[in-house]
């Protein structure tokens, strides 16, 4: 995998300005593997297209109620690409994630 695509309801704004979109479960063996970043807003008409930064990543207690660890995905070098065309029925360049 060289790409990560993460699917979002949050701020595009946002995630550009702190670098990083949280709440991801990744397989550790799988972090190695990215290193591009691409976050889509939900209907998929905006994205930031960025460089992983396996450096910062960390993980975060998701909730109290479930236990699940999640990963906070870091990038830099981040560019906000408008007008975009994102087909998730049809990602085979990268993997998707779905925020819950």
């Amino acid at each position: 995998m060289t790409t990560i695509q993460l699917r979002t309801r949050d701020n595009l704004n946002q995630l550009s300005i702190t670098g990083e979109s949280q709440a991801w479960i990744v397989a550790n063996s799988k972090l190695s593997q990215i290193l591009n970043v691409r976050v889509v807003n939900w209907d998929g008409t905006r994205c930031i297209n960025a460089v992983f930064n396996l450096q910062r990543v960390w993980k975060r207690m998701h909730s109290p109620e479930d236990h699940t660890i999640r990963t906070v995905i870091t990038f830099t070098k981040n560019t906000i690409i408008e007008n975009c065309n994102i087909d998730f029925n049809n990602a085979t360049q990268c993997v998707t994630y779905h925020s819950i």
